[in-house]
């Protein structure tokens, strides 16, 4: 909530979950937000970056126990529509030799766009 002067009054102002457009309380302790950087056409981090909240409901049905962050976004496919529409590039660890497949596929991904 605001005052007249437009400063923000409220001690606490809760997320919203990007997928699912639910509130993300203060005891959801599965959520998660992530902040994935825009590059321009070098490639170069350019200062800008696209925020993500995901509540725990939504990685609780999409991301395997252990699994990385990388996984929910494959899983979705929203990894390469992002990195197609928005030119945006995913600083995101890919975790443990399970992955390696996902990996591949990530690289084989990048190299198609940039040859775009």
């Amino acid at each position: 909530m605001q005052n007249e002067e437009g400063q923000i009054t409220e001690l606490y102002i809760p997320r919203k979950c990007s997928a699912t457009n639910r509130l993300i309380t203060a005891k959801d302790h599965a959520s998660v937000q992530i902040n994935i950087g825009h590059v321009d056409e070098n490639g170069i981090y350019n200062g800008q970056f696209s925020t993500f909240a995901l509540c725990g409901f939504i990685r609780a049905q999409v991301m395997p126990v252990g699994s990385s962050v990388f996984v929910f976004f494959a899983t979705l496919e929203l990894a390469f529509h992002f990195m197609n529409t928005w030119n945006v590039v995913f600083a995101i660890c890919v975790q443990g030799d399970a992955d390696s497949a996902l990996d591949r596929l990530w690289q084989k991904k990048k190299a198609e766009v940039k040859q775009q």
